[in-house]
């Protein structure tokens, strides 16, 4: 099949909406964050945890790095169906809670510098709770949380990147990403960028040992939740997106 510049021309431009479709159906409705089939971002995953293995058993990390990970408290493989996903991790309740550590200095799995990057959860949230943090890199060298009724992103200790009003609801589906793409920086909630800015800073976290769904002071993030990390930019900030309903665990 010969390809077309027209052609070439609006794939790029499909795959900034989302999706990257090739005519004659060569890729079609293959969604570019990893909704359903492949992930064309794959190789670039270095955190992917998403509950599949017995309940008990150790929560593996599906990611090329295979990154050695820590459950505590009732942090467990599900079968709860999260999306289209027939497994995620479960963490407990507010009361009964549980969390997923990663030690520091695996493999650069979350050492960003200023090269982009897109952190993202998919899961359905628990009773309880008002302090809910997805990922906690130890001493909060980038820490995203739904705090009280904000969704905030930090890259520092002091102040919070993105400090956004979100209505919080439980036992509903939610997609939540922060991405880096160049010096465009953005969040996002099931696909609708909530607030996007630019900035140079840079992120080295290599040395930080990394939670799941809890903070350094036991506070955890209840529900059932899957974790992923990419050292690519899925999506663009500020372009809206139809976020994904699984996280592939191959390419």
């Amino acid at each position: 099949m010969i390809l077309r510049s027209t052609d070439i021309g609006a794939a790029l431009r499909s795959r900034q909406r989302g999706f990257f479709t090739l005519p004659g159906g060569l890729g079609a409705n293959k969604p570019a964050g990893g909704g359903g089939g492949g992930d064309p971002f794959f190789a670039d995953v270095t955190l992917l945890t998403i509950g599949l293995g017995t309940p008990g058993a150790a929560i593996v990390d599906f990611s090329p790095l295979a990154n050695a990970t820590t459950p505590a408290g009732a942090a467990t493989n599900s079968s709860t169906t999260v999306g289209t996903m027939s497994s995620s991790v479960y963490y407990g309740t507010n009361v009964t809670s549980g969390e997923v550590q990663l030690a520091s200095g695996l493999a650069g799995a979350w050492d960003f510098a200023g090269g982009d990057f897109t952190i993202d959860v998919l899961g359905i949230g628990g009773s309880g709770g008002s302090d809910r943090h997805f990922f906690d890199a130890w001493s909060s060298r980038f820490l995203l949380r739904h705090s009280g009724s904000n969704l905030q992103f930090f890259t520092n200790f002091s102040s919070p990147m993105f400090n956004v009003s979100l209505a919080w609801a439980d036992a509903v589906l939610r997609h939540l990403a922060v991405v880096r793409s160049g010096n465009d920086w953005g969040i996002a909630n099931n696909g609708v960028w909530l607030a996007t800015t630019t900035n140079a800073t840079s992120i080295s976290s290599t040395a930080m040992r990394l939670l799941l769904s809890t903070n350094s002071n036991g506070s955890t993030t209840p529900g059932n939740w899957n974790h992923r990390i990419t050292k690519a930019a899925r999506w663009t900030p500020g372009v809206n997106f139809t976020p994904p309903t699984s996280f592939p665990t191959s390419a």
